[in-house]
């Protein structure tokens, strides 16, 4: 049985926010999203130039991604309105399609050569200026460095 979290009927209510302390953390929620539609507007050149931020840029295209999709911090984001509903199911489908490219194009030489990395590309642009965002740098705010020594 396949269940669609994204897509749910249920409706919010005051007692539900409260329940959940998610709304909390909604700038950190809104953030990675942003920053993850960011990063894949980047050249493979410009990720790694990331690199003594992200450490592995690669790993963390996916995986900033994965937990921008997680669908109480997803939700969180649109029910406080952060980004309008309507951006809702392209960012959806935008996630789909990252889930979709195969495990051996996760590399730099791939993203500069296979076309659905350009697709990528060009739709996660799109749909920055469709949210409004303007810029396309990373932000590190919500990036903590290993300081030990």
């Amino acid at each position: 049985m396949n269940i669609d979290l994204y897509h749910s009927k249920r409706k919010y209510s005051k007692n539900f926010k409260d329940e959940f302390d998610y709304d909390k953390n909604v700038d950190f929620y809104y953030h990675n999203l942003i920053n993850s539609l960011i990063l894949f507007t980047y050249t493979s050149e410009e990720l790694q130039q990331l690199e003594p931020i992200l450490i592995d840029p690669i790993s963390e295209l996916y995986e900033e991604i994965d937990y921008a999709f997680i669908p109480n911090l997803f939700e969180s984001v649109f029910r406080n309105g952060l980004i309008e509903q309507k951006n809702k199911n392209s960012l959806i489908n935008f996630k789909t399609k990252i889930d979709e490219i195969p495990n051996e194009y996760w590399n730099y030489k791939s993203m500069d050569t296979i076309p659905i990395w350009k697709e990528i590309n060009l739709e996660a642009n799109n749909l920055l200026n469709n949210i409004n965002c303007k810029q396309r740098i990373y932000e590190d705010k919500y990036v903590y460095f290993n300081t030990a020594k």
